[in-house]
């Protein structure tokens, strides 16, 4: 629930004029509103490739909580004025995620601010029956989604490497930027040459450190 309140509470100031202005943001540009809202509801629908639907459980939980936003949205809208839809192709096995960038606008604050409310005063008043009930309901998924959360799952694109380059300073004084290949063997190699000369026998300290719990765990 905590991982939902904490997205409702940034999409709930998206709206503020005065946070708009140090960012020197346009007040007739709702850009950003409408890129906030769609990253929320992109990451809440292929999230659901995170979603166990033979325990019903789900293995992330702020996969967990943009869902539960995102499904709140799709039950709260208003019909023929709709924030948000999903067009799904079986045949072609894809689906579109469909934003109303005027309807955000229009009445989305207000869907957001009633469902903060209530988490605030859930959380304030220690009601967790009520505040279970919620977040249960709006973490299900029904069968539309689970046929999105299939798709989600044959594309789901692997993690990137966070891999950082090295510069090297030259006996010239000048610096080399020094690049290495986007695999496990190109990270390791950047840190062992940006480390080089306390990496290894650090390494092996901890090793040793360590050793006996590490086959202690393996067994």
């Amino acid at each position: 629930l905590e991982e939902c309140r904490a997205d409702l509470t940034a999409l709930y100031f998206s709206f503020n004029k005065k946070i708009h202005q140090i960012f020197e943001v346009s007040e007739a540009n709702n850009d950003v509103i409408y890129a906030m809202w769609l990253i929320h509801f992109r990451q809440g629908i292929l999230g659901l490739a995170l979603y166990n639907e033979e325990t019903k459980k789900w293995n992330d939980p702020q996969a967990q909580g943009a869902w539960v936003f995102t499904n709140y949205i799709l039950d709260k809208q208003k019909k023929g004025i709709e924030i948000l839809k999903v067009d799904l192709d079986e045949e072609k096995n894809t689906f579109n995620i469909v934003v109303n960038k005027e309807m955000i606008v229009c009445y989305g604050q207000f869907i957001v601010a009633e469902l903060l409310k209530n988490i605030q005063i859930w959380k304030c008043t220690g009601d967790s029956e009520s505040a279970r009930a919620f977040y249960d309901k709006y973490s299900d998924v029904n069968e539309f989604y689970l046929k999105v959360k299939k798709i989600a799952s044959e594309n789901e694109i692997p993690r990137r490497l966070e891999l950082y380059h090295n510069l090297v300073m030259k006996e010239d004084k000048t610096l080399e930027l020094v690049e290495y290949p986007e695999t496990y063997e190109g990270l390791i190699e950047s840190f062992v040459d940006r480390y080089q000369t306390t990496l290894n026998k650090d390494i092996y300290e901890q090793w040793i450190r360590y050793e006996t719990d590490f086959f202690l765990l393996n067994k």
